[in-house]
Parts: C-alpha cells; structure tokens; sequence
C-alpha cells in the first residue's frame, strides 16, 4: 500500500464523524468523511490509511482495509477524482461529454456534476458504494432518503444520470440495497426508464488513486417486503442478545413493532428501557434456525430463554456486530443469490 499514508487500527467509532483508532499503539480521535453507517468495515481491529487533517482532528480516514483492499470512504476524495476522470474523458460511456460545472444547482437541488456532449447538458449524480460481498456491490448501506430524493429530482431533469461509483476492484454485479432502505430500491425501480443509470468499478494505481473504471452491471429485481431479522441488542448492563424474528409479510414493520415493545419494557425484564438496538433486515428468505443455531453456537453464543423470546435469542458475553464472521453472515443471506458462484 502507499507508504504516504498514516497506519492505524480502527477502535469504535464515537459518532457520524469521529472515531477512535490507535496510531503506535496510541488511542487518537479521527475525522470520519463519510456519513453512511459502514457496519461491516468500521470494526474494532480493522486497518485504516490515514492523512493529514485541516480541520478539528490532526488526521481523517480515506481508505479502510477489508479483505486485503483498501475500500475509499472519503467521498469528498472520490467525488474529485471522478471530476478528474470527467475531464480526461477517461470515464466509460462518457468520454465525449465535458465537465461543465461541479455541485450544479437545479431548484432545490445540487447535484455532482454538469456535463455537456453533442446533445443537451446533463446532470450527473454519483454515489460512493462502499458495501460488497464476493463479487455483489451494493448501496446504500443505510437509510438515505437523500439518495432516493436525488434520482426524483434526476428524473425531472430529462436526461439525468446516476453514476454508482464502486470502490472495490472485486465486484461484477450492482444490486440496490433493498434490505435496508426499501424506499431507494422502489424509488430506484420507478424511475429506472427515466434516467441513465450506471454502475462503475474502480482500479487503483500504484498510489491508491483511482487510474481507470469498468463497467458493472445493474441489476434490479423484483423483491417484496416479506422475510424476517435480526436484532442486536446491548443491554444497559452490558449484556448481548442476537434475536432472530421469524418470517413475515413486512419485515420493516415488524422491526418497528419489535422496537417498540423492547423499549416499552413488554418482551422481557432483561431487555429495559436504554437498551442499544441495531437490526438487520433480510428479505425474501425463511430463516434457517438449524444454520444459525449452528453458526452462533459456534461463536460463543447461547439459548436465552425468557416467557416471549424463548429460543429465538441468543446471549453472547461480547457484541457480535463488532466481528467480521457476524456481517458476513448477514451479507451472506442478503447477497449470495447474486454471487457469480451462484449462476
């Protein structure tokens, strides 16, 4: 890897935009340049690439080490360098068109770029993904109605593109991601006819820096709100449970539902008011109780038994959310249909 960069360990992440890490063995509090959740990159012990801050922090994150790669989450670093590709007419599908105008404003709205070709100007919208499994890109990896309000407003224009900007050299299939934000998957789907959309792979050079881009196709399915979730919750006492629903026909309602009893105290005594929650929705398959019964018996997990939650929750004497075998069991149900290895 590039040796300009600053080594450091990711500890916890303190807020949307500072985190702990460890640089020489010491604790250092660090500027985080991107506001997605990156459940499944900011855990405890992963490596991170730093530079020089300006701002409140002497340092900020611009790469996160997952599985060998350095994954860019700094989407102010990768939207310049797409802007660089635009005017080396180095981007596929747009190497006639010129970059007329960065952060263009249209009524409510600022998009990335203006681009012009033989035809009309265009606005351009690119969206940093940074969620993958093998070979599955997906984005967002939280609720962004943002993102969703975006591709309506691009609709609007009559020409408008979106741009998935994949930062990760693995990836060979884009798929929306419909089990955390339904809302961008419908909202997606609708408009698809009405915009341009794309999906481009990056290839780093020798300095981490962007140097080339591959198309990936874009794939859209037909799903439905049906399957079950996880939940993970941290009691106030310290304490971990992994509950696993079962199915249903609305899994988001569902994790409402559920999160209003368990802070209204009604599943179990255990589980009280302040507890941390985190869930994990996963669509359009039946939970496999032999698998994860295996898979978390494994881990260290064990059968919590309360009047309502009975067998369906487990108890761990560490979180599981902060380990990689948890996400890529989780990333495994949500996206290995997709997966060349299943085609």
């Amino acid at each position: 890897m590039a040796s300009r960069y600053i080594h450091a360990t990711f500890v916890h992440r303190k807020n949307r935009f500072v985190a702990s890490v460890t640089i020489n063995k010491t604790l250092t509090d660090v500027y985080v340049p991107n506001t997605g959740r990156m459940s499944e990159l900011a855990l405890p012990g992963t490596e991170c690439l730093l530079t020089g801050s300006g701002g409140k922090f002497s340092y900020k994150i611009i790469y996160m080490v997952k599985n060998n790669f350095p994954v860019m989450i700094d989407s102010t670093l990768s939207n310049a360098l797409f802007a660089e590709l635009l005017r080396r007419h180095r981007v596929p599908g747009l190497k006639k068109y010129t970059l007329l105008q960065r952060e263009p404003a249209y009524g409510n709205h600022r998009f990335d770029y203006l681009i012009a070709g033989h035809d009309k100007p265009a606005f351009v919208e690119l969206k940093s993904c940074t969620l993958f499994y093998k070979t599955v890109s997906s984005f967002p990896d939280a609720v962004s109605e943002r993102a969703s309000s975006h591709i309506k407003a691009l609709a609007s224009t009559a020409g408008g593109r979106l741009i998935i900007l994949v930062l990760n050299d693995s990836a060979e299939i884009f798929v929306p991601n419909y089990h955390t934000d339904f809302n961008f998957y419908l909202t997606l789907k609708k408009f698809s006819k009405s915009i341009n959309i794309s999906a481009l792979r990056i290839c780093y050079d020798a300095h981490l820096k962007i140097s080339y881009l591959t198309p990936v196709p874009v794939h859209i399915p037909e799903v439905d709100k049906s399957g079950f979730f996880f939940a993970v919750i941290s009691s106030t006492a310290g304490d971990n449970y992994v509950y696993v629903s079962e199915s249903g026909s609305d899994t988001f309602t569902a994790v409402i539902q559920f999160k209003k009893q368990l802070s209204a105290g009604f599943l179990s005594p255990e589980f009280k008011k302040g507890s941390r929650v985190s869930d994990m929705p996963i669509l359009g398959k039946n939970p496999d109780n032999s698998e994860i019964n295996r898979l978390f018996s494994e881990k260290g997990g064990t059968v919590f038994s309360t009047d309502i939650l009975s067998e369906t929750t487990y108890s761990f004497s560490y979180n599981p959310a902060d380990k990689d075998w948890f996400w890529d069991y989780i990333l495994h149900l949500r996206f290995t249909e997709y997966t060349l290895s299943s085609t």
